[in-house]
């Protein structure tokens, strides 16, 4: 990445905070896949099971019976249990991810004035909108 008005260990945090920003941003995509595949699987259920049920009266363990006995809704439960073991770890790791990011942008934020000492200080907001319009990152001020 190449930055004006700026030194080697603050081009080195700054690479290190835009990397963090695209891994976050990549782990709350796959969240956000996961979370439609879910919704998916779960309609591609309901949808099936409406169709084995749709003339029939049944008792509650009738109904149990049919619905695990057709193959393709237990295969859709199955599949339904590991999306949504999955969704639940990849909100974990996007919750974890976004916290390091937020972490390191709020250590850039209070280091500025030792990123940019002197006369490179009234330069630094040229730095803060070329990260802030090329990666959507507010070096500007901290949300807290």
């Amino acid at each position: 990445m190449r930055l004006p008005h700026t030194d080697f260990a603050t081009k080195v945090t700054l690479d290190s905070l835009v990397k963090k920003k695209v891994k976050y941003e990549n782990a709350d995509q796959n969240y956000r896949m996961t979370l439609y595949f879910l919704f998916f699987i779960l309609a591609a259920f309901l949808i099936n099971s409406y169709w084995l049920i749709n003339s029939r009266i049944l008792r509650v363990d009738e109904l149990y019976l049919l619905l695990t006995k057709d193959i393709l809704n237990f295969w859709l439960i199955i599949l339904f249990t590991l999306a949504f073991c999955w969704l639940v770890a990849m909100k974990k790791k996007s919750g974890k991810l976004e916290t390091e990011f937020e972490e390191l942008r709020s250590e850039v934020i209070d280091k500025s004035s030792d990123f940019w000492q002197d006369t490179s200080w009234d330069n630094r907001h040229i730095v803060f909108n070329m990260i802030e319009e090329k990666y959507q990152i507010n070096l500007f001020f901290d949300k807290d």
